[in-house]
């Protein structure tokens, strides 16, 4: 427990870092996205066990991406599900 929850506080600072130098989604929240990548990397082997290999490297970039600079809102509001204040309602929510 202690041990997972400093390696998640580290990522969450790395993030943090990304995040200033522009390199991460700055309206992501750090230490979601710390667990995010925790959770992620800790489901690998059971990924192994039963997914095809070669989805891997889009499940690592799938991750990645949720994070690229820019992402905020892309989605809409998690939580009610609208979109975000200046996107367009495309209807797909």
């Amino acid at each position: 427990g202690d041990a997972l929850r400093a390696v998640a506080g580290h990522l969450a600072d790395l993030v943090r870092r990304a995040q200033a130098d522009g390199d991460a989604d700055s309206g992501a929240d750090p230490e979601a996205a710390a667990w995010l990548l925790l959770s992620v990397l800790s489901a690998r082997r059971l990924r192994a066990a039963a997914m095809p290999a070669s989805l891997e490297p889009a499940v690592a970039a799938l991750a990645l991406r949720s994070l690229a600079p820019g992402r905020s809102g892309a989605a809409g509001d998690p939580v009610t599900g609208r979109p975000a204040p200046d996107r367009p309602d495309l209807g797909l929510t």
